[in-house]
């Protein structure tokens, strides 16, 4: 799990209590796919503590300082998340069985599962499908 400095932590704090109202500050976090229901919401300072502890600990923390630089651009803030090691390449396996289906229509269905672009993803051929037997011997 990803640890900020102190001093970091403090000013990406103080960037999201001066720079954003609470309901723009809910709109990111439900933007980036969380519930914003499952966070302290009645005050901006309870959330927003809530907030960043929740991407930080689940190392999500530099999509979200990412999206907030988008609104927001911010030096400071921007150096903190190029100090973020970048996030990680996901592999997902998926099984498609419609030959209807043309390239553009899965990368689409894909990204919008995975909450990516669909030029973030990418497509390979299907191995041929084998019959596993299990093993005797174990």
């Amino acid at each position: 799990m990803l640890k900020l400095k102190p001093q970091e932590r403090k000013y990406i704090r103080a960037y999201l209590l001066d720079r954003f109202s609470f309901d723009e500050l809910k709109c990111v976090v439900y933007d980036l796919g969380e519930d914003v229901e499952n966070f302290p919401h009645q005050e901006m300072l309870e959330f927003t503590l809530a907030v960043l502890a929740h991407f930080e600990q689940a190392g999500k923390l530099h999509g979200l300082l990412q999206e907030l630089l988008i609104s927001r651009p911010d030096d400071g803030i921007k150096a903190i998340m190029e100090s973020l090691p970048a996030p990680s390449a996901v592999t997902a396996e998926v099984t498609i069985r419609s030959p209807e289906l043309d390239e553009a229509t899965v990368k689409a269905a894909v990204a919008a599962i995975l909450q990516l672009k669909p030029e973030e993803i990418s497509l390979a051929p299907a191995a041929t499908e084998k019959t596993c037997k299990p093993n005797p011997l174990k």
